[in-house]
C-alpha cells in the first residue's frame, strides 16, 4: 500500500480492505482505504484542504473527469449506476477546524449528485453519492446532444470534490514547535 500512496504523492502508511466479491455482480462490492499521511498538511498556518484522492482509486472524481471537453461529437456509453463514496479526514487534537463545506445537491436528466458534509470532533466526513441515469435506456448509447446534461452533472461533482476543510490556528495563536 505504501508504494500506491507514494504514487499519489502521499508520504504515509495504510491498508486497503476489499469487501465483497468484485466478480459477483448480484451483490455490492466496496473497498476501504485507511491511511495516515505523515506530511500532507502544513499546520503552521491557517489553510484549507480538499479530501485527498484515495490511493490507486477509480472514484466518482475520476469518472467526472471524462467530461472535461466542452462538447462531444460521438455517441457514448451512459448506463444507469450508483456510486456511493464516504471519506473521513481526522485532524490532530490541537488543530482547530474552522469550517467545512456546505452540502451540495444537483439533479438533471443525466442523474443526481449529493455531497453531504458532517463533523464530529476532529473528524470531518463527506459522503458523495452519484446516481447516473440511462438517458436513452440501459445498453443504449447516448447521443452527442445528451452530453451537455452529463457534463453539467459532472461539473457539480467536480465542485463537490473541490470543497475545502479550513483548518489552523488564527493569527496570534502560534503553534508550538512540537505541534508542527
Amino acid at each position: 500500500e505504501e508504494s500506491v500512496m507514494a504514487g499519489c504523492d502521499i508520504d504515509g502508511h495504510g491498508r486497503i480492505e476489499m469487501q465483497g466479491d468484485p466478480f459477483d455482480l448480484s451483490r455490492p462490492f466496496s473497498s476501504i482505504y485507511v491511511f495516515e499521511a505523515r506530511d500532507f498538511i502544513d499546520f503552521g498556518m491557517v489553510g484549507g484542504i480538499v479530501v485527498p484522492t484515495p490511493p490507486g482509486s477509480w472514484s466518482i472524481r475520476s469518472l467526472a473527469s471524462s467530461t472535461a471537453a466542452p462538447a462531444n461529437a460521438t455517441p457514448f456509453a451512459c448506463d444507469a449506476g450508483l456510486r456511493d463514496e464516504t471519506y473521513h479526514v481526522e485532524f490532530p487534537a490541537h488543530i482547530p477546524i474552522i469550517a467545512i463545506p456546505a452540502d451540495r445537491h444537483f439533479r438533471n436528466s443525466a442523474g443526481e449528485y449529493r455531497a453531504e458534509w458532517t463533523r464530529q470532533g476532529q473528524r470531518v466526513s463527506v459522503r458523495h453519492r452519484l446516481q447516473l441515469n440511462a438517458i436513452r435506456g440501459n445498453c443504449t448509447l447516448c447521443q452527442p446532444q445528451d452530453y451537455p446534461e452529463l457534463r453539467a452533472l459532472f461539473q457539480q461533482v467536480h465542485r463537490g470534490f473541490r470543497g475545502q476543510i479550513v483548518h489552523g490556528k488564527q493569527p496570534g495563536d502560534a503553534l508550538q514547535p512540537s505541534e508542527l
